[in-house]
């Protein structure tokens, strides 16, 4: 517990003991010398509101103190991986953004447990931006620039960080996937029934103050009035694209954005007056949205089941969702604004405690000129003390060559991870990281697709004409293959991978490409830059460094690792003869 918040919490406590006993020694005045003494109740209500004051601090100060205990640290709490999903599906379709990291791509690179290392964010929007922005490497450099920026002002200023991140915590979670959907993807039509509609409303408000005067034969026809009001509300509730529920959550998103408008921060006054100036013109969806049912409580379950009966009597919900519609067209990119810049401020500052919690870390230098790139200590940011490897590619490729486990695939995913981290958030698990802007796509793994009829083979033949595509492409791209073409007969496999691979060479790409296969990286060693990973082989098993080193491969595990696995010697010791004659 931090100095403030002991000073706060004593400060409380004894405020609280000095307010009950005023209040004891008032009521026992009053009881016995009269009830003029109930006027002392006029200071106590002002040291109540004193001790709710003191009460807030305190709430304040603790959470300032668990955010800085937490700043640095992963965080291991549930997340919605279909909200995550849907989210980015929705904002792709909307917004198209180019060289974006394809879900291949995204899973090869073992993204997603980068990004649940990486999320810190303390709100749903956060969390969602910030998967958002790690699938956007071919941003503009003003945008990079800016997002570095901002990352260097919150890992420098506590005070502000901490505020900032208080602030976050005041919105929470808002649905952020349907969310996502209602700003980005497809609006429902407009209804050419609105005035039927308010025709039904007003029938049923009639009849109710009908059944003062006509009695039982009104009341009848409220209630029948009532159950088609009822049926009409559920059948547009299941037609939308989204329940009422999200324009609440649009709501409370529009009020955050008002509350943040007022926080006074000099270095970050760009984003702060974009969110106060969309939240300023998007009021009017915000006030009708307040007319929707609320949410259910404990303390207000009675108020909302009678607020939701009232409601659907007179389709208070239908007419205000086709209302907020119309007003949706208007004020989209306002409401996208809010979503983005509030999303943004909180995906940097987990940013920020993503970079403070590594050993160490560098900014990228990044430029569009010609291809190349040189990353020195490089490693894998979610490994607990991970091999750090250098590489330096000018013009060229790489093809890595070693034994099984020996860290080929760990680190092909190490570049391609802080490649994509350099040019998204500014940010490299490396001691320097130099390199071109680069699109990137990779080959790694894939698996049989029943459902769409679809062998191995044909699975990683189409992806591999994507990654030519994408290589014969003007953008400088970086291209990360494993193992090409292993659903496919020696020959064959052999022929079509080194045409492929020398096709890459000739195309503004940087290809780094693992496999076992020794002829054909000796075919190619004019081509490519040749590395290897190794190991040795002990009584007690194998032992690997992890290192990366120049040159080829000349030890293989395979075999050996049956034997130590246990394998009967009649099935390794004629294996080893057959590979020794073969070579």
């Amino acid at each position: 517990m931090g100095s403030s918040t002991r000073r706060y919490t004593w400060a409380f406590w004894s405020a609280s003991a000095f307010t009950g006993a005023a209040i004891f020694a008032v009521v026992l005045l009053a009881s016995n010398l009269g009830a003029h003494y109930y006027a002392g109740m006029l200071p106590c209500a002002v040291l109540v509101v004193i001790c709710y004051s003191l009460r807030r601090r305190q709430k304040f100060f603790r959470c300032r103190d668990r955010l800085v205990a937490k700043w640095g640290r992963p965080d291991d709490r549930h997340r919605s991986a279909y909200d995550l999903t849907r989210s980015w599906s929705d904002y792709r379709d909307g917004e198209s953004p180019a060289g974006a990291v394809d879900d291949q791509t995204w899973s090869d690179l073992e993204m997603d447990r980068v990004f649940a290392f990486m999320d810190r964010t303390l709100t749903d929007i956060g969390q969602a931006r910030l998967r958002m922005i790690l699938r956007c490497p071919m941003i503009p450099r003003e945008l990079l620039d800016e997002r570095k920026r901002v990352v260097a002002l919150l890992q420098k200023d506590e005070r502000l960080r901490t505020e900032l991140q208080a602030r976050l915590l005041w919105f929470g979670s808002r649905e952020c996937g349907a969310l996502t959907t209602l700003l980005w993807g497809p609006l429902p039509p407009p209804s050419r029934l609105r005035l039927v509609y308010s025709a039904l409303a007003c029938l049923s408000l009639a009849a109710v103050v009908g059944c003062f005067w006509y009695g039982w034969p009104v009341l009848f026809a409220f209630l029948g009035l009532c159950v088609l009001n009822y049926d009409i509300t559920n059948k547009i509730r299941k037609r939308g694209h989204f329940d009422f529920g999200t324009l609440r959550a649009v709501r409370q998103l529009v009020r955050f954005g008002r509350h943040l408008g007022r926080f006074s921060c000099p270095e970050l006054d760009e984003h702060i007056r974009a969110v106060r100036e969309a939240a300023d013109r998007s009021r009017r969806v915000s006030r009708k949205a307040f007319w929707l049912s609320p949410a259910r409580t404990v303390t207000g379950q009675l108020l909302d089941f009678l607020y939701e009966y009232v409601s659907l009597a007179l389709l208070v919900e239908v007419q205000v969702f086709y209302s907020i519609l119309s007003d949706l067209k208007r004020h989209r990119g306002d409401l996208r604004t809010l979503y983005v810049r509030i999303g943004d401020l909180d995906a940097l500052q987990a940013v920020a405690s993503f970079r403070a919690g590594l050993p160490y870390c560098a900014e990228p230098e990044l430029d569009d000129q010609g291809l190349h790139l040189d990353v020195r200590d490089c490693a894998y940011p979610v490994l607990q003390n991970p091999v750090a490897n250098s590489v330096t590619v000018e013009n060229g490729g790489l093809f890595i060559t070693g034994s099984n486990m020996a860290g080929k695939s760990t680190f092909l995913r190490s570049i391609g991870v802080n490649a994509l981290l350099a040019q998204t958030i500014a940010t490299a698990y490396a001691n320097a990281y130099r390199a071109s802007r680069f699109e990137i796509v990779s080959s790694m793994r894939h698996t049989d697709d029943t459902e769409a009829g679809k062998s191995y083979y044909l699975a990683e033949a189409e992806r591999l004409l994507h990654v030519l595509n994408v290589a014969a492409s003007k953008t400088p791209s970086l291209i990360i293959l494993d193992e090409i073409l292993r659903g496919t007969n020696s020959t064959e496999r052999f022929a079509a991978s080194l045409e492929i691979l020398r096709y890459l060479r000739r195309q503004s790409a940087i290809p780094i490409v693992a496999s076992h296969d020794v002829v054909l990286a000796e075919e190619l060693s004019g081509t490519y830059d040749m590395y290897h990973f190794t190991d040795r082989c002990e009584d007690d098993g194998l032992h690997f460094d992890y290192g990366l080193k120049p040159g080829l491969s000349k030890v293989h595990n395979a075999l050996r690792l049956l034997a130590f696995l246990g394998y009967p010697p009649e099935v390794v010791d004629p294996a080893k003869a057959w590979a020794e004659n073969a070579t």
